[in-house]
């Protein structure tokens, strides 16, 4: 047959790109889908909510108290003349006039948990991000490889059809014809795999996006069309990140750092006096009687003694859990720089073996052409024009497999170097679906 194969990339992305779905699509179906994301989003909110209700704690309070009194004496011959019931009812307007600082720090420790909620919901936001794109490269790799494997049987079936005829009528050889039938086998064989390797990771995709088996079986992903520009344009994309950017998790652990520190400003300003301003308008008088009015006015003065050891204890606490904190950003930088470090050895090795089976393509696509040249004038056997042709789609197969360990060490390196935006792998602009 002389149907050149390597072009048959390019005709599936070409085709599926109609109506398939972008990474834009796919994260926003995921960030829908994710309850863990939404529960994050809705502690952002009851955190703001009570910011707003402690921001009332120190405004003007009103109060009514009203309570009933009955008297009895215990010696019964004086109840008839000592047996009474008073009645109170008072209404009180309070302020605290100095608190030494307690309500703003209070102000300062609830502003920081609300910080560091709104961080946490950003941070498991990323996290989904960086696990969606990893997801979604696998699945257009994976059917980009099946595809091709797909192309390749349906090439081994027409040249096993025309081996039969042939042999049939006497032009060529039984191993011929059997030569067909195991290159149709090995096609069959690889196929296979690369069906069962496409479906586990639309399986993995379909968690995220909250998609049943068959509508992630009937969805279609892009995939380059020209994989040598994409992988350059790749490559410049991740030497560009020469520093290591703040990651969320890292504004979050900082952030828990100051609250922290508000919460010990919180815990010495509770130990201090708080003086108070009290007007009271108050009817009181017995059930049988008249009501007597009274109007005071009262400063207060508050203080809840601290037991013996009491705050050096708390404040110990506090300083141990920024301890904890400390450690936790100190481990963090450095999962970052090794698991930067790791990606970057990854990409450059699966960059070189990318460029070196490029190179090869090359030469496997000229060798293929060659021995099918000579098969037609009858100089070479169907063994040979099997082997070259196993040799080239072997090689294309590799080279995917390549790209797509390029893309997970690319987002991986993003994810270590800070760089939140990994859409961009999957734009026009890198030629992603493209032709």
């Amino acid at each position: 047959m002389k149907k050149n194969f390597s072009n048959f990339l390019v005709f599936w992305v070409l085709s599926a790109n109609v109506g398939a779905m972008t990474f834009e699509q796919a994260l926003r179906t995921a960030e829908s889908q994710s309850i863990d994301l939404r529960r994050a989003l809705l502690a952002a909110e009851i955190a703001q909510a009570d910011a707003r209700v402690a921001d009332y704690e120190d405004s003007l309070k009103a109060t009514f108290n009203a309570s009933v009194a009955d008297y009895r004496p215990k010696d019964r011959q004086t109840i008839a003349a000592l047996a009474n019931k008073d009645r109170v009812a008072s209404f009180t307007l309070s302020r605290s006039v100095l608190d030494f600082g307690r309500h703003t720090a209070r102000m300062q420790q609830v502003t920081g948990t609300k910080e560091v909620k709104d961080l946490s919901a950003e941070e498991l936001h990323d996290s989904l991000n960086y696990r969606l794109s990893r997801a979604y490269s696998l699945v257009a790799v994976t059917g980009a490889l099946k595809t091709l494997a797909e192309g390749q049987v349906r090439v081994a079936e027409g040249r096993l059809k025309q081996q039969a005829a042939n042999y049939r009528h006497g032009l060529r050889t039984e191993s011929d014809w059997i030569a067909a039938q195991v290159d149709l086998g090995k096609a069959q064989i690889m196929l296979k795999k690369a069906m069962d390797d496409d479906l586990l990771n639309r399986l993995a995709l379909a968690r995220l996006l909250g998609m049943s088996r068959q509508e992630i079986a009937e969805a279609s992903f892009p995939f380059p069309a020209d994989s040598s520009t994409y992988a350059a344009k790749l490559a410049d994309r991740v030497r560009s990140w020469n520093s290591f950017l703040p990651t969320t998790t890292v504004r979050r652990l900082q952030r828990e750092q100051l609250a922290l520190t508000a919460e010990r400003d919180l815990m010495i300003a509770s130990k201090r006096p708080t003086l108070g301003l009290a007007l009271v308008a108050q009817k009181a008088g017995p059930r049988d009687g008249e009501w007597n009015d009274r109007y005071t006015g009262q400063l207060t003065l508050n203080w809840d003694l601290p037991w013996t050891g009491q705050s050096r204890e708390e404040e110990q606490r506090i300083t141990l859990r920024q301890q904890d904190v400390k450690l936790a950003i100190e481990g963090e930088t450095q999962d970052r720089s090794d698991k930067a470090l790791n990606a970057n050895q990854v990409f450059s090795a699966a960059e070189s073996q990318f460029r070196a089976l490029g190179e090869q393509q090359q030469l496997t696509k000229r060798l293929l052409l060659l021995v099918k040249q000579r098969y037609e004038s009858g100089k070479a056997s169907a063994l040979e024009v099997a082997a070259a042709e196993s040799d080239h789609i072997n090689n294309t197969l590799e080279q995917i497999r390549q790209l797509g360990v390029m893309i997970v060490a690319a987002i991986d390196s993003s994810e270590a170097k800070g760089e939140k935006d990994v859409g961009q792998f999957f734009s026009s602009t890198m030629g992603w679906g493209q032709d």
